[in-house]
């Protein structure tokens, strides 16, 4: 698919590392368990709630595209998950350290 292509280019950003955001919608909010479900994948480091069309951003930090599409399809088949993008990060351009 179109993620293959990004291969050359992620590897520069953080060698053996690939970040991606799962843009999640729910079936509806809030989804009980949802949560606890998301928080058991250790890959799985920040999800926030947002308003508008979105429900979840999950970040997720992964070695490689292969295991990002594992956890991208475990946390689709999820109950209360009704559509699932994923954005993955080429190259950071700003990002500020907290503190």
């Amino acid at each position: 698919g179109v993620i293959r292509g990004y291969r050359a280019d992620i590897g520069q950003m953080d060698a053996g590392l690939v970040c991606a955001f799962l843009l999640v919608t729910l079936i509806r909010t809030p989804s009980i368990g949802i949560l606890d479900q998301l928080a058991r994948y250790p890959e799985v480091r920040r999800v926030s709630s947002v308003s508008g069309q979105l429900d979840l951003i999950v970040e997720v930090e992964v070695p490689s595209i292969d295991r990002l599409n594992t956890v991208r399809d475990l946390i689709a088949t999820l109950g209360g998950v009704e559509d699932l993008t994923t954005a993955i990060v080429l190259r950071r351009d700003i990002e500020r350290a907290v503190g």
